[in-house]
């Protein structure tokens, strides 16, 4: 996913990604249980490309939590 961010982030102002300055708590590599609820807590948006990130309970609520 850090290709399309990075590639997205030279494009746009708003983009951030995995690894980015204005986001340094969340590393690249960082687990989905550690960086999910710190995105949230930031209201924004996720482009992943985990195909079952639904149907994954656990993770499912990492999303809805703030």
């Amino acid at each position: 996913m850090s290709g399309v961010g990075r590639a997205l982030a030279l494009l746009r102002r708003d983009v951030i990604h995995t690894n980015h300055r204005l986001i340094p708590e969340v590393p690249l590599g960082a687990l989905d249980d550690e960086w999910i609820p710190r995105v949230a807590t930031r209201n924004l948006v996720v482009i992943t490309r985990d195909k079952r990130i639904r149907t994954k309970h656990a993770k499912t609520m990492l999303y809805t939590e703030k």
